[in-house]
């Protein structure tokens, strides 16, 4: 009866697996960015708004980056809270906001 030495059998399978993961180039991995978060009262001639949306987007983009039902959360009351996705890292993700970008 032959026994296997369990050690050396997991290195060799470990070395062509290593092997192919050096081979296949660099891999990287993105952690995401914080979020840019804008807060407060909408306003409208001086008057704090109760009810509606409040909504940002880049200049050149028709899309909002993020938008706040105003009355949705009852902690935040008629306030409004947006978070702002940020990529700042190429290529750069869909539906994002970089640093210096104009809102």
């Amino acid at each position: 009866m032959r026994t296997v030495n369990r050690s050396r059998a997991g290195r060799l399978l470990l070395l062509p697996l290593t092997a192919a993961l050096l081979a296949s180039g660099s891999a990287s991995a993105r952690l995401p960015e914080p979020n840019h978060v804008f807060y407060g009262t909408a306003l409208r001639n001086g008057v704090a708004l109760t009810a509606g949306e409040v909504a940002v987007r880049l200049e050149e983009s028709p899309a909002d980056l993020a938008q706040f039902v105003l009355g949705s959360d009852p902690k935040i009351g008629d306030r409004y809270v947006l978070r702002i996705p940020i990529d700042a890292v190429d290529p750069r993700d869909p539906g994002t906001a970089r640093p210096g970008d104009a809102f």
